[in-house]
């Protein structure tokens, strides 16, 4: 198989022509991998599922189907008042919820809003690195989220903390912190709640004794509240 590449020679009144190269295109075996199929779909459906798949999808299940959603809309419509009244709202979580928060924030900030653009005022705590640091070596690692609050939070802000088990002590602290600055707090929190449980001021609780699973349900919520919030606007 032969590649044809075309060039225009710049004009010089001597020489104008245009140059034909072929090259030989690369096959996948020159790399070491299998040949190309002919068609896309030489890929053919499982006739069925495996059990890793099964058995994640019956955990994830098992908590969907049972939960009273009665928590979530009162988040959208928390998260609905903050955005006409021109509130923050503060997330946090460690680890994979931390990077549950970030991407989150990211949705309540322009996702909500791509027409306009002009979304929720919002900040993902765990997202500067050097603040992070500089916290956890200067006060101790429990203060990165709470100490971050104390400078810019305000009464009637909204704190939203992730957490699988509710028991991290920066979590716990941002909680007890966000309540001090009379905000109100939502936490999403899986296995049994943990402290984090009593501690946010309206717990989302899944009883999902998987870390992963629990993590999903936070950018479940998430999602749903950020596609709410792009369809009803401020209201």
């Amino acid at each position: 198989m032969q590649t044809t590449v075309q060039a225009i020679v710049r004009h010089n009144p001597l020489f104008s022509k245009k140059i034909e190269v072929e090259y030989p295109q690369p096959s996948p075996e020159s790399y070491g991998l299998p040949p190309l199929s002919p068609h896309p779909d030489h890929l053919k459906p499982a006739l069925t599922t495996p059990d890793f798949v099964a058995n994640y999808a019956r955990t994830l299940d098992s908590v969907w189907r049972n939960h009273d959603w009665s928590d979530v809309v009162l988040l959208v419509e928390t998260l609905q008042r903050c955005w006409r009244e021109n509130r923050q709202i503060f997330l946090c979580g460690n680890g994979g919820s931390a990077a549950n928060a970030i991407h989150l924030a990211n949705d309540l900030l322009y996702g909500v809003d791509k027409a306009t653009g002009h979304g929720l005022r919002v900040t993902a705590l765990p997202a500067n690195a050097a603040v992070l640091t500089c916290l956890a070596n200067d006060i101790a690692y429990e203060d990165i989220f709470a100490q971050q609050l104390t400078v810019l939070a305000q009464p009637g802000d909204i704190l939203l903390a992730f957490s699988g088990s509710g028991n991290s002590p920066n979590i716990v602290k941002a909680l007890t912190r966000s309540r001090e600055l009379g905000m109100t707090s939502f936490a999403i929190l899986g296995f049994t709640g943990g402290r984090a449980l009593n501690l946010a001021d309206h717990p989302i609780y899944f009883p999902a004794h998987d870390m992963q699973v629990s993590e999903d349900l936070q950018m479940m919520v998430g999602h749903m509240a950020m596609q709410y919030l792009a369809r009803a606007g401020r209201g």
